[in-house]
């Protein structure tokens, strides 16, 4: 034990370090003005390159404009002649756009795609005063499938392309049905549609099984159904955002059955909605308050809805639109009606890791952070300079410690009591790295963390000084126990640590070490560089001393 206890001498100099404990921020917006524009719909393809289709009032023009390189180029598309308005873009798989839309003076639904330089037009229903409230999806062949309302005649109508030929059905007559629809497609290619039952006030959604549609009412409570927003997730799940009476409002389709809730109660929350769905099920909706003419966005972590405040400036968020960019990060265009422009929203990253003293009704933001070890599902981020650590919870993240990257998400409790951020987005940025804190085993994870009088992140049984879970850290000690399925093992450095658990009818001393025992015995001296962590004690609901191991080494006895 002597080499153990003289390394534990410079250990204790280490400990002695001050870990920060600053105030995380919340999520940051940027706010871009493109141009005079009202109606807008906005894609990011593959290469981070954002497309905007809309509609300019002032020239009575549909528009299409890129930005690549931070640089807008725009052209026009068909006008002037109030031609754009209810735009809906999508890009194929070759990155070509595509954009359904109204054509107000001649009351036609038009649709429009880039091939080559040349924009080819089409007029696909011109039989009556048709084509407010376009919705555009391509299968995976590239074909378009168009829902519009009928204004007329008061129909929900739906246009798709079937071997180079316009086929146009109506899909619901009963009563005056039809507007804001939103179209999406399952699967297996099949068109799913969201609308409203203007004479009756419910919130609609059509389906088409291959030989026929099939209708269904969401939600009939009070008037509802007013500016939908449709999405279907990987898995086949529909989900819903809308306006109900006088809130934003949310229906899913699981287990054969929908459900229904409000997301955010403000007075004409939702008056306008726009959603998608990203990695891991999380839900985005940007919506408009009419009440306090703002732009807000609420996202959907682990059955959690958390929403914030993106624009107040004026009047601002009338007919948003939204995607998702290369990090899964929400980008909201939506018409500012103080200013007559069409205004987008990206987030902004802090250089403030400390969202571990957020409560958990925020999103927090923080960029260029070094990641300092990745595991299956998770991994854990510090700062540069190493005044904080959290973990990161995102699937299929594909990410190797060394590297830096931005997030967002949501700060959570797991049952551990270990404080994570549930990433809405994660995007790499760079290179870089942080050493880790030598420390004893008895520092390991340490006392309660504490903002304005709340425990943020609880300390660890018996804890001693700063809480560190979260920070890469270096522990050395003799292996004195070994989980026979390959788990964990403990070591200890003669602090003769306690946690209450047992490994068969053995008491456990030391720190637990979550790695692979296979090659080593008991009685074995070890380096474990890994990351501060915690797990509950089964038995007696105890917080206690977790490393997550990145890297071991064997010191050699004497």
């Amino acid at each position: 034990m002597r080499i153990i206890k003289s390394v534990m001498v410079v250990i204790g100099v280490l400990c002695a370090l001050s870990f920060s404990s600053r105030q995380a921020a919340a999520i940051t917006w940027s706010m871009d003005t493109v141009i005079d524009g009202q109606y807008s719909s906005i894609v990011m393809d593959g290469s981070g390159s954002l497309h905007l289709a809309y509609y300019d009032f002032r020239a009575g023009s549909l528009k299409y404009a890129v930005k690549s390189g931070g640089t807008w180029s725009t052209q026009v598309v068909d006008g002037p002649g109030y031609r754009g308005m209810y735009p809906s873009l999508v890009l194929d798989a070759s990155g070509n756009p595509h954009i359904s839309y109204y054509d107000y003076w001649n009351g036609d639904m038009k649709y429009a795609s880039l091939v080559g330089t040349a924009w080819q037009i089409t007029t696909v229903d011109s039989v009556g005063n048709v084509g407010m409230f376009s919705s555009l999806a391509l299968d995976s062949s590239g074909n378009p499938h168009i829902s519009y309302y009928d204004y007329g005649n008061g129909k929900l109508k739906y246009a798709s392309m079937v071997s180079g030929n316009w086929s146009v059905e109506v899909v619901d007559s009963d009563s005056d049905v039809g507007q804001y629809s939103s179209i999406a497609l399952d699967p297996s290619g099949k068109p799913v549609i969201s609308y409203y039952d203007y004479t009756k006030g419910d919130l609609k959604c059509a389906d088409w099984d291959g030989t026929q549609w099939h209708r269904v009412v969401i939600d009939s409570d009070g008037n509802v159904g007013q500016f939908t927003s449709l999405a279907i997730d990987a898995s086949g799940t529909r989900q819903i955002s809308y306006y109900k009476t006088t809130s934003l409002a949310y229906a899913g389709y699981k287990n054969g059955s929908w459900a229904t809730e409000v997301v955010d109660s403000s007075t004409g929350a939702g008056y306008g909605t726009a959603m998608s769905v990203g990695d891991g099920g999380v839900v985005h909706i940007a919506y408009y308050v009419f009440g306090t003419h703002d732009l807000k966005y609420a996202a959907r972590i682990g059955g959690l809805w958390t929403t914030s405040t993106v624009d107040a400036a004026g009047d601002v968020g009338q007919n948003p639109a939204i995607c998702l960019d290369t990090a899964g990060a929400p980008l909201i265009s939506c018409f500012d009606a103080t200013n007559l422009c069409v205004k987008i929203a990206s987030v902004q990253y802090t250089d403030d890791i400390s969202a571990a003293r957020k409560p958990d009704t925020d999103i927090v933001s923080v960029g260029g952070q070094v990641v300092t070890a990745a595991y299956d599902g998770y991994f854990y981020i510090e700062a540069p300079d190493r005044s904080a650590g959290i973990r990161v919870d995102r699937p299929a993240h594909g990410l190797s410690a060394g590297q830096t990257v931005n997030v967002a998400g949501k700060p959570l409790t797991n049952g551990d009591g270990e404080r994570y951020i549930a990433a809405v987005a994660v995007g790499k940025t760079g290179l870089g790295s942080v050493g880790p804190f030598g420390m004893s085993n008895k520092s390991v994870g340490g006392t309660d963390l504490l903002s304005d009088g709340k425990i943020v992140q609880c300390g660890v049984l018996d804890g001693s000084g700063p809480n560190n879970i979260g920070r890469l850290i270096k522990v050395w000690g003799k292996i004195t126990q070994k989980d026979p399925s390959g788990s964990y093992v403990y070591i200890d450095d003669g602090s003769g640590l306690l946690d209450g658990s047992y490994t068969g009818s053995a008491k456990n001393t030391g720190v637990r070490v979550a790695m692979d025992g296979n090659g080593y015995k008991e009685g074995d001296f070890l380096a474990i560089t890994g990351v501060s962590s915690c797990f509950r004690n089964k038995t007696t609901g105890e917080v206690c001393r977790l490393v997550r191991v990145s890297s071991v080494s064997e010191i050699p006895a004497e």
